[in-house]
Parts: C-alpha cells; structure tokens; sequence
C-alpha cells in the first residue's frame, strides 16, 4: 500500500466495487504466509465473496484448490485464476529503446528481486536481455520487493555510489528515479546531459515537480476496472470471463531523457 501504484489501484477497485454494491477488505500480507493464509481461510469460509490479490507467498495450490473467486493482478496460478496486469515485457522493451536511443553505453537497472517469475519481473528480464543484445554494460541492483520508499533508494544508490556516478543511464520505479535523480544531482551529475532515468509506473508524483520524471506509464484504473469486471463475473458464474488479460503501457516524456 505504500506503493503509489497500488495505492491508486486499490483506490479505483474499492471505487467501483461500491458501485454495484460490494464492499472491499484491504488485507496486507507484509509478505507474511500466516497473514496471506488467514484470508484465504476467511474466503473459503463464505466470510467474504470474491479475492483479488497480488500476493507471491503461499504455494499455489493453496490457491487453486480454493473454488470461490479469485482474481490475480501480478501471479500465473495457471488457468483457473485469471490473471490480469500490465504488459511487462513491452515496458521492458520500451525503457530499453529509450535509453539506447539515447545513446547510453553504461547502464544500471534497479529493481526487486523475486524468487519466482512474475509478469512484473519481466520488464527486468526484458531490459536485460535488450542490453545484452547491444552489448551495453549493464549492472543490476536488486532490492527488496516490499521496500519503495523514497530514504529506502537513496540508502541503496549510496551503498552503490562508485556506479552511479559512472553511468549514463538508469531505469528503476517512479520513487528509484526521484531517488536517484536528487542523489546524483547532489554529487555533480547533470541530468539529462550526461545522465538519463527512465522511471516505471508514470504516476501523479512523477509530474508534480521538476524535472518531470521520464517513465513507462501503467494504467491503474483500467487494471481496477478489469480485475472488478471479472470477480462479479465468477462471482455470477458468468460464461465470458477471459482469463488472461494483458494492459497496455505507453511512454511518458519528461525531462530525464
């Protein structure tokens, strides 16, 4: 929930909820399995009527063997939980080409390291595999999945001072990219000239000050209305329910690249 991110989208879900008359639960798991057991637990018991969920900790086959409505917003359960997210991979894809075309020659990437795949993960892998392609030098700085705040990446770039004032180009989350831009302003870099962020997300903070943040822009109200549309239909039984739905992502000019 610190994650403006999911922030909004936990906002436009409650939202659209109440229009057809649900309420919503917000369950934080802190990546806790005793937390994320207790609700599925609270599901299986008819306490509530439908899950929409992002969390990676229990197997998932204490998922699938759940028959109530459950819908995924960044976790393959394979095909009896839709799963329904950004395009990933296009992001990654996109943030690469930015930068390249931006003539960087010695890249850092900054983001959570997962112990499973996820289709958010995928915009890392993506980058990657663009870099190495080009023969761009490319140094990877994993950080913690459940830590995004603002003092979290600049004690992390600080432990990582020698890269950051060697590259040319960064790609990391909305928060990362402030993050970093202020660090390394702080020590001389000028961005863009020498050095260019391409944030991901492309949310309200990225715009609210400058330099506005050049970032890959996800859609959190149209995933909410998505992820809402296909609980009520498992919840009716409805027949037309499409199990893997894929959200487009676009990218946000600012003053970073």
């Amino acid at each position: 929930m610190e994650n403006p991110f999911y922030s909004k989208l936990i906002k436009y879900i409650e939202m659209d909820l109440y229009e057809l008359g649900y309420k919503t639960m917000v369950c934080n798991t802190i990546g806790s399995s005793n937390r994320e057991q207790d609700y599925l637990d609270m599901l299986d018991r008819n306490i509530v009527d439908g899950i929409i969920t992002c969390a990676l900790v229990l197997e998932d086959s204490l998922y699938t063997c759940i028959k109530k409505p459950i819908v995924s917003t960044d976790h393959d359960f394979g095909p009896s939980i839709p799963l329904i997210h950004s395009n990933h991979k296009k992001g990654g894809q996109m943030a690469a080409k930015v930068l390249i075309d931006a003539s960087c020659k010695n890249v850092i990437q900054i983001g959570a390291k997962w112990d499973v795949k996820t289709p958010s993960s995928e915009r890392y892998s993506e980058f990657e595999k663009i870099m190495t392609f080009h023969h761009i030098p490319l140094h990877t700085i994993y950080t913690a999945w459940n830590k995004v705040s603002y003092s979290y990446y600049v004690n992390t770039m600080q432990n990582h001072l020698d890269l950051l004032l060697n590259a040319d180009g960064i790609f990391t989350s909305d928060i990362g990219a402030m993050a970093v831009y202020h660090l390394a302003v702080e020590h001389g870099r000028k961005v863009p000239e020498s050095l260019k962020i391409v944030g991901y997300d492309g949310m309200d903070l990225t715009r609210l000050s400058k330099p506005i943040i050049s970032c890959i822009k996800q859609d959190p109200i149209e995933l909410a209305r998505r992820c809402v549309d296909t609980i009520i239909k498992l919840i009716n039984q409805e027949n037309d329910i499409e199990y893997h739905q894929i959200l487009d992502v676009i990218y946000q000019k600012g003053d970073t690249v």
